[in-house]
């Protein structure tokens, strides 16, 4: 389990200049246009999040590179790098 504060939670996104992308609408949307080609309906929500936002998503999980986008997202594969050689990641550009 892991434990972080709110507060630390926070800081922590502010310093990495991160966001929380809200689920909206039309993230929905994306999802109900999507082929069933991945069996866990949270993975598929954050599948349609990032076709509809055209933002890339770092996964080890290959089912992921199955969906495409015309203009991304870009799907960065994290199954083939050590943790000593980050160097390694797999990189795709897929098109839905």
């Amino acid at each position: 389990m892991l434990r972080f504060s709110a507060a630390d939670t926070h800081h922590a996104l502010e310093d990495q200049d991160l966001r929380v992308l809200p689920y909206t609408a039309n993230h929905a949307f994306f999802l109900l246009d999507l082929p069933p080609l991945h069996a866990y309906p949270f993975d598929r929500q954050i599948i349609a999040q990032a076709l509809s936002e055209e933002i890339p998503v770092m996964t080890c999980d290959e089912k992921f590179s199955l969906y495409k986008g015309s203009q991304g997202p870009l799907v960065i594969s994290r199954n083939l790098v050590s943790r000593n050689d980050p160097s390694r990641a797999r990189v795709s550009s897929p098109t839905f």
